[in-house]
Protein backbone atom coordinates (compact mmCIF):
# COMPACT_ATOMS: atom_id res chain seq x y z
CA UNK A 1 0.00 0.00 0.00
CA UNK A 2 1.85 3.14 -1.50
CA UNK A 3 1.21 6.49 0.81
CA UNK A 4 1.21 9.87 -0.38
CA UNK A 5 3.06 12.02 1.61
CA UNK A 6 3.79 15.00 -0.45
CA UNK A 7 0.82 16.92 0.00
CA UNK A 8 1.50 16.56 4.38
CA UNK A 9 3.85 18.73 6.32
CA UNK A 10 7.11 17.84 7.04
CA UNK A 11 5.80 17.25 11.04
CA UNK A 12 2.83 15.37 9.97
CA UNK A 13 4.60 13.09 7.64
CA UNK A 14 6.85 12.54 10.30
CA UNK A 15 4.03 11.22 12.42
CA UNK A 16 2.82 8.92 10.09
CA UNK A 17 6.20 7.32 8.91
CA UNK A 18 6.75 6.10 12.51
CA UNK A 19 3.63 5.38 13.69
CA UNK A 20 3.22 2.11 13.74
CA UNK A 21 1.73 -1.24 16.34
CA UNK A 22 4.12 -0.49 18.58
CA UNK A 23 3.05 3.19 18.56
CA UNK A 24 4.46 6.73 17.45
CA UNK A 25 8.48 7.76 18.36
CA UNK A 26 8.59 10.80 19.46
CA UNK A 27 11.57 12.53 18.50
CA UNK A 28 11.79 14.60 21.30
CA UNK A 29 12.29 11.97 23.67
CA UNK A 30 15.90 11.12 24.45
CA UNK A 31 17.90 9.28 22.79
CA UNK A 32 18.19 6.43 25.31
CA UNK A 33 14.15 6.44 25.71
CA UNK A 34 13.72 5.42 21.88
CA UNK A 35 16.64 3.13 21.91
CA UNK A 36 15.48 1.32 24.79
CA UNK A 37 11.91 0.98 23.37
CA UNK A 38 13.70 -0.65 20.32
CA UNK A 39 15.47 -3.28 22.19
CA UNK A 40 12.96 -4.15 24.79
CA UNK A 41 9.40 -2.18 23.66
CA UNK A 42 7.40 0.13 25.14
CA UNK A 43 8.04 -0.96 28.94
CA UNK A 44 11.56 -1.19 28.84
CA UNK A 45 12.76 0.45 31.74
CA UNK A 46 13.05 -2.76 34.31
CA UNK A 47 14.47 -5.24 31.30
CA UNK A 48 17.04 -2.51 30.10
CA UNK A 49 18.51 -2.07 33.08
CA UNK A 50 18.82 -5.50 33.52
CA UNK A 51 20.65 -5.95 29.66
CA UNK A 52 22.94 -2.59 31.12
CA UNK A 53 23.67 -4.42 34.49
CA UNK A 54 22.62 -1.52 36.23
CA UNK A 55 19.74 -0.38 38.90
CA UNK A 56 16.64 1.02 37.31
CA UNK A 57 16.26 4.36 39.06
CA UNK A 58 20.00 4.80 36.88
CA UNK A 59 18.16 4.27 33.70
CA UNK A 60 15.01 6.44 34.60
CA UNK A 61 17.43 9.41 35.55
CA UNK A 62 19.07 8.73 31.82
CA UNK A 63 15.59 8.88 30.21
CA UNK A 64 14.67 11.69 32.26
CA UNK A 65 18.36 13.98 31.29
CA UNK A 66 18.88 13.96 34.82
CA UNK A 67 22.29 12.45 34.33
CA UNK A 68 24.47 11.68 31.34
CA UNK A 69 24.90 8.26 30.19
CA UNK A 70 28.45 6.84 30.40
CA UNK A 71 30.57 6.51 27.19
CA UNK A 72 30.75 2.11 27.64
CA UNK A 73 27.28 1.73 28.16
CA UNK A 74 26.62 4.04 24.92
CA UNK A 75 29.17 1.58 23.37
CA UNK A 76 27.30 -1.46 24.50
CA UNK A 77 23.95 0.24 23.18
CA UNK A 78 25.23 0.99 19.70
CA UNK A 79 26.51 -2.39 19.41
CA UNK A 80 23.44 -4.32 20.60
CA UNK A 81 21.25 -2.10 18.53
CA UNK A 82 22.89 -3.02 15.57
CA UNK A 83 22.43 -6.85 16.26
CA UNK A 84 19.24 -6.46 16.88
CA UNK A 85 18.45 -4.71 13.86
CA UNK A 86 20.64 -7.43 11.70
CA UNK A 87 18.63 -10.10 13.45
CA UNK A 88 15.63 -8.56 12.83
CA UNK A 89 16.81 -8.12 8.85
CA UNK A 90 17.72 -11.62 8.48
CA UNK A 91 14.43 -12.38 9.90
CA UNK A 92 12.01 -10.41 7.63
CA UNK A 93 14.28 -11.88 5.03
CA UNK A 94 13.57 -15.27 6.08
CA UNK A 95 9.97 -14.57 6.13
CA UNK A 96 9.67 -12.97 2.67
CA UNK A 97 11.40 -16.30 1.32
CA UNK A 98 8.65 -18.57 3.28
CA UNK A 99 5.93 -15.80 1.78
CA UNK A 100 7.06 -14.13 -1.47
CA UNK A 101 3.60 -12.54 -2.05
CA UNK A 102 4.00 -9.98 1.17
Amino acid sequence: MDKDFSKLSEAETMRRVYAGKRGAVKLSEPLITRVGRALHGEHFLVALARHLAVDRRTVQRWCAEQDPVPEPIWRELCADLAEHLAETTDLLAEARKQRPNL
